[in-house]
């Protein structure tokens, strides 16, 4: 029978936080023997890193430091997640009223490696740090960005039909440019489980 809310909070106030840090050792010891499991699906060779975050509700009462509404408490919590180990190398949290990106300018960067991100982390001063560290991303743009077309590029024959458009672009909105100055990869892929094209942006700078 599962325990009530009750005997749970009143486990979680009375046991000792070492109990949790052993569990989580144990079993990142456990997950650590699959890192080396063969990546599927994937022809990159170097280092591939997912970045998202999620909302972590906290009592009202016992966590008044955690800004997030009136009467609602909340922190944010952002994970840098090693795609081939399926395990985090960096957490960041943060009040839950801050901006979405403002906990991912501390990741940890490794030249060459792969930055897979929402379009919640459309932030050109952070992309352009990322750039300077030679540092490739793939982040979905938003809606409403502005760009011109440089160079429309030959979608592949055979393989990845899935693409519909790849061409090469520069920012045209005057605030952004100045933030970001550097060409990028618009790609379109076509999403047949939800049938929809999915359009993002890609760096770093284009020769």
């Amino acid at each position: 029978m599962a325990s009530s809310k009750s005997s749970l909070s009143y486990q979680n106030q009375h046991k000792k936080a070492d109990l949790f840090k052993d569990y989580y050792y144990q079993l990142l010891d456990y997950l650590g023997q699959h890192m080396k499991t063969r990546r599927i699906n994937l022809r990159i060779r170097v280092p591939v890193y997912l970045l998202d975050s999620t909302t972590i509700s906290l009592c009202l009462s016992l966590f008044d430091w955690a800004k997030f509404r009136t009467h609602k408490k909340a922190v944010k919590m952002h994970t840098f997640l090693d795609y081939d180990a399926k395990l985090h190398i960096y957490v960041n949290i943060i009040e839950g009223s801050s901006r979405e990106n403002k906990g991912a300018y501390n990741v940890p960067l490794q030249s060459g490696s792969v930055i897979v991100a929402d379009r919640y982390y459309n932030d050109f001063p952070m992309l352009r740090i990322w750039n300077s560290k030679d540092v490739f991303f793939v982040i979905r743009h938003k809606d409403n960005l502005s760009f011109a077309t440089i160079k429309e590029n030959e979608l592949p024959d055979k393989h990845a039909q899935h693409i519909m458009k790849y061409e090469i672009i520069s920012l045209s909105n005057k605030i952004s440019k100045e933030k970001h100055s550097n060409q990028l990869r618009r790609v379109g892929a076509w999403d047949d489980q939800n049938k929809q094209i999915i359009e993002n942006k890609r760096g770093r700078q284009v020769q």
